[in-house]
Order: structure tokens, then C-alpha cells, then sequence
């Protein structure tokens, strides 16, 4: 796992969540996948191809996280993911 690819992301997902959802999150470390098996409730996943890297970044929210952050941003939320 390259850091110069992880960062960027890193960074930008800190941001949105800082400006769009008005919540400043601490991030744990990155993690490298090796098996098949979904981590969390909700997750984003972003395929990459390029010479310099192939493979996915996957972003994952437990549901607790999912829903405040539905809330920070649209003002209300479901009460549960479903």
C-alpha cells in the first residue's frame, strides 16, 4: 500500500466530512485487504487503473457513522440502516 495514493483520499474524505456533514472525524489506520469479506454497515468503493496502481480503495462507515453522518448533512436520518 502506497502512501502517496492513501493520503490524497485520506485528506479529501476528512474535508467533505468536515465541510458537508459538520463533523471532524479521526481516522484509523489504513488497512490493507486481503479477502473478500465487506468490513462495516456502509461502505464507498473507488476502482483505480492507472500504470502506477491497480486495485480498489474501499471507504467504510459503521452504522452509527452512516446515520449522523446522513444527519449532518440532509438534517434528518432513518433509525436505523436498512
Amino acid at each position: 500500500m502506497k502512501v502517496e495514493f492513501i493520503n490524497p483520499f485520506l485528506s479529501s474524505m476528512l474535508n467533505v466530512m468536515s465541510t458537508m456533514a459538520r463533523m471532524e472525524l479521526t481516522p484509523e489506520k489504513p488497512k490493507l485487504k486481503k479477502d473478500d469479506v465487506a468490513m462495516g454497515d456502509v461502505s464507498g468503493l473507488i476502482g483505480m487503473v492507472s500504470p502506477e496502481a491497480k486495485g480498489s480503495l474501499s471507504i467504510t462507515f459503521d452504522a452509527p457513522l452512516a446515520l449522523a453522518t446522513m444527519k449532518g448533512m440532509v438534517g434528518e436520518a432513518p433509525d436505523e440502516v436498512n
